[in-house]
């Protein structure tokens, strides 16, 4: 118990910016954390082209959207 004591009159003795980068780096650490645990996207990806339907980009962002559908578990459109 002694040790603990110590180490947290340390802590509190210290340079003010050191505390504060170290709480900092905390909260980047666990927020990190929780966005780790969201699922996204939950609705399909859609796939815009400024161009009309049938022409070659459209072919290429076809399969584009296949291939990465595949790859990604998540629907593209």
């Amino acid at each position: 118990m002694i040790m603990i004591n110590n180490c947290y009159a340390i802590f509190l003795t210290q340079n003010s910016s050191k505390n504060f980068i170290f709480i900092l780096l905390f909260i980047i650490c666990w927020t990190t954390l929780i966005s780790q645990t969201q699922t996204f996207p939950t609705k399909p990806i859609r796939i815009v082209l400024p161009y009309p339907t049938g022409g070659g980009s459209d072919v290429i962002a076809r399969q584009l959207a296949q291939k990465l559908s595949v790859k990604s578990n998540n629907p593209y459109s």
